[in-house]
């Protein structure tokens, strides 16, 4: 039986997660202001927030889809998109 493995890391911090049913993705990240500086390249216009902690949510959010989807040719800008219920 093959698994699905993901793992990710930021500061001293780690994670991983296996699945043997289907494909899976983890990410976590520290809130830092890098994340400021590449917003504009994952954040679609939609989905752009100011505050910080949305910015790296939403850059969590993105990489673990990516991940689970086997990081085949996807912009994380354009292709995956987020969608919030406020």
């Amino acid at each position: 039986l093959e698994a699905q493995v993901s793992i990710s890391h930021s500061g001293c911090y780690a994670a991983a997660i296996v699945d043997r049913a289907k494909a899976t993705g983890i990410d976590i990240e520290l809130i830092r202001p890098k994340v400021q500086a590449i917003a504009a390249r994952f954040l679609h216009p939609e989905e752009w927030e100011e505050d910080i902690t949305r910015q790296s949510l939403k850059w969590s959010i993105k990489e673990t889809a990516y991940k689970a989807y086997g990081r085949k040719q996807l912009n994380l800008k354009e292709d995956i998109r987020i969608v919030t219920m406020e």
